[in-house]
């Protein structure tokens, strides 16, 4: 890597006033390049004196066929790397690699490297992600290696006094938190003062950052409703705050958050950011598409500069929300295949750089279906843990409420009553209450109050009431079945909810069942029928999605899990309705199952009339039944005796273990 000229090196003037100012030595303008040197060439050539020895930057500049690799802190500091050592080298081959681009390890064959080293030639790669996008045999094979850092305020203060004449001295490190090589090249303009390219700089700053700090975001200890989810929050934050106590914290864990939408996913890591005191950034896919055209090459520089910006903010939070809408590669189709797996790759290969950071930073990330998220993705050093955020319960739902309502007069008794009303809903949905709510009240010229809240969660029924007393029957009657059976009933409710006239939500434990649990599944399903032949007017045809899961659930035992003596397997449990069209032997079946789960239940519903009728009156009542009040009345069901286990032989047909 020889050069006629030599490099001289002068000690930078920029703040020496300041214990913490740039004081390495620096190539001399002059002598780097013949063109006029860009801001991104200056605060190249400063970072990489800055990140070498007196020795290797020798070796920059002699000959002899060496291999040198340059690690920047991201794809952004490639190219004006690149200019930077294209001036201090002569002759050398110069490489790049970044991820989703040109230049990755298949394009850098070590074989090739060797040759032209062996010919005397010099190598110098420069990559954002050595370990991740160069061969194994090409990283052993370097003779240097230099790991250029993040940007640090005295190097910027040294560029601004190059290009002004002028010392920032009041620029800081925190102006800079996240923002990458092209964000500060933007800030730092020729023919600008000093106090001009600090203010870009701190602007652009509190762009990438705003969010954890807007004051409606809480902080993590305030947070209700969150569960187990909440209790991981806590645990990170103690972790951050140790670590920036310098303290040793061997792993901070990332996470992929997943649940129903409206449920406070990006709520909570902003909340986990504010509370840790750390910068907070957060993208998603589709806002790398919004801030381009669409082609290739501009979403994956939409997607660099993300991650850029994430590693020049470390010790920071970085938030990828709707994360699933990165197409899963196993079921992805063959049309855009090539298109999307560049995109893919290019974030795995982000994460895997952005994991190994000091100093750390926390990745977060959200999807409301876990199902479609890539599994590259939800393996442990990616995202290590996959932490499901479901809809608050009675008490979570009061809580948030209250935060929501903050000093309106309503007693403790009136917001458990509309969390009771409003059983199921997200913290999402509870903010629409209460907003339409204090809109409501302000139209009447009144604080808010209990009415209008009852307003918005349980709007007019207009149902006759003979309608709604059926529907409780109904509703009742999947209750006690599922209690009977030992399933945790949650909630019952009569809300009607598009096509839905009532709800009755039963928690099941069972992640692999077994064929009984398969077959309390389809006598639960049928318990609404039984109560209403039994305790009601009679069956109607009200309940079809009851008698569509039903058979469902009975035909998938016979020919998708196993359950039933037969192994044939047709493919999705959603496909045998498709097989039962055609095939007369296995509707015989089903439908045996079906009448023997029938009877099932309305044995259950003989036995447990009058707690059927009880909860249907207060159903009638109270529109909505919840926590102790649901547990006091399902309390008095009782099983009826079961009948005689099958004999041993047809037991053996049953495998100990099965997943739908």
């Amino acid at each position: 890597m020889a050069s006629d000229a030599k490099l001289r090196a002068h000690a930078s003037q920029a703040a020496t006033d300041d214990d913490d100012d740039f004081t390495g030595e620096i190539p001399n303008v002059n002598h780097v390049g013949t063109e006029k040197r860009t801001v991104a060439v200056r605060i190249a050539l400063r970072a990489i004196d800055a990140a070498s020895t007196r020795q290797q930057r020798c070796l920059l500049k002699v000959g002899g066929g060496r291999l040198a690799i340059i690690a920047v802190p991201t794809p952004g500091w490639v190219d004006a790397t690149k200019q930077a050592i294209a001036g201090i080298t002569s002759g050398a081959e110069i490489h790049t690699a970044t991820p989703g681009r040109k230049g990755s390890k298949s394009e850098l064959p070590p074989m090739g490297i060797a040759e032209s080293i062996a010919g005397g030639r010099d190598v110098v790669v420069i990559t954002s992600a050595p370990e991740a996008l160069l061969a194994p045999e090409t990283l052993a094979a370097a003779d240097l290696r230099l790991d250029i850092g993040r940007l640090m305020a005295p190097l910027v203060r040294a560029v601004i006094l190059e290009i002004t004449g002028r010392k920032a001295h009041d620029l800081v490190q925190r102006d800079l938190v996240g923002l990458d090589l092209p964000d500060v090249v933007a800030a730092l303009r020729d023919g600008s003062t000093a106090r001009d390219c600090v203010t870009r700089l701190r602007r652009a700053s509190r762009h990438k950052t705003t969010l954890a700090d807007r004051p409606d975001v809480p902080m993590v200890g305030d947070l209700v409703g969150y569960g187990a989810a909440g209790e991981w929050a806590e645990q990170i934050v103690e972790d951050a705050h140790r670590l920036q106590n310098g303290e040793e914290v061997p792993h901070i864990e990332s996470a992929l958050l997943y649940g129903p939408p409206g449920t406070g996913k990006t709520r909570l890591a902003a909340a986990i950011a504010k509370s840790a005191g750390l910068p907070f950034l957060s993208t998603s896919v589709a806002s790398w598409f919004a801030q381009s055209d669409g082609h290739l090459g501009d979403v994956v520089k939409s997607m660099d500069a993300f991650f850029g910006a994430l590693t020049a903010a470390a010790p920071a939070i970085g938030f990828i929300d709707e994360i699933d809408a990165l197409p899963d590669r196993a079921t992805m189709s063959r049309q855009g295949r090539d298109w999307w797996t560049t995109i893919v790759t290019g974030t795995l290969l982000h994460i895997d750089t952005i994991r190994r950071l000091s100093p750390p930073v926390l990745l977060i990330g959200a999807t409301n279906d876990i199902a479609h998220v890539d599994a590259a993705l939800k393996r442990p050093g990616r995202f290590d843990r996959l932490i499901l955020i479901e809809p608050p319960d009675e008490d979570g739902l009061a809580a948030i409420l209250s935060q929501l309502l903050g000093d309106a007069r309503l007693t403790p008794e009136e917001v458990q009553t509309i969390a009771r009303l409003g059983a199921g809903a997200t913290g999402a949905v509870a903010k629409g209450w209460v907003d339409a709510a204090r809109r409501r009240a302000r139209t009447a010229g009144r604080e808010i109050g209990f009415i209008d809240l009852v307003g918005e969660v349980m709007p007019d029924d207009d149902r006759p009431a003979a309608q709604l007393h059926t529907v409780a029957i109904h509703e009742a009657g999947h209750a006690v079945v599922a209690t009977a059976l030992g399933q945790r009933v949650r909630q019952i409710g009569i809300l009607a909810r598009g096509t839905t006239g009532g709800v009755t939500s039963v928690h099941e434990d069972h992640a692999s069942p077994r064929r009984a649990e398969v077959d309390a599944a389809v006598c639960v399903a049928l318990g609404g029928r039984a109560a209403d032949e039994l305790v009601g007017e009679g069956a109607d045809a009200g309940a079809v999605s009851d008698l569509a899961t039903a058979t469902r659930l009975a035909a998938a035992a016979h020919l998708v899990i196993g359950l039933k003596g037969t192994l044939t397997h047709v493919g999705d449990d959603r496909d045998v309705t498709r097989v039962l069209l055609t095939d007369r032997r296995l509707a015989d079946l089903v439908e045996a199952d079906l009448q023997a789960a029938l009877g099932r239940a309305r044995a259950i519903i003989e036995v447990n009339r009058a707690v059927v009728v009880e909860i249907a009156e207060a159903l009638v009542h109270r529109r909505v039944l919840v926590g102790e009040d649901l547990k006091a009345i399902l309390a008095k069901v009782t099983a009826p005796k079961s009948p005689k286990s099958p004999p041993r032989s047809e037991r053996r047909t049953q495998p100990p273990n099965a997943v739908i």
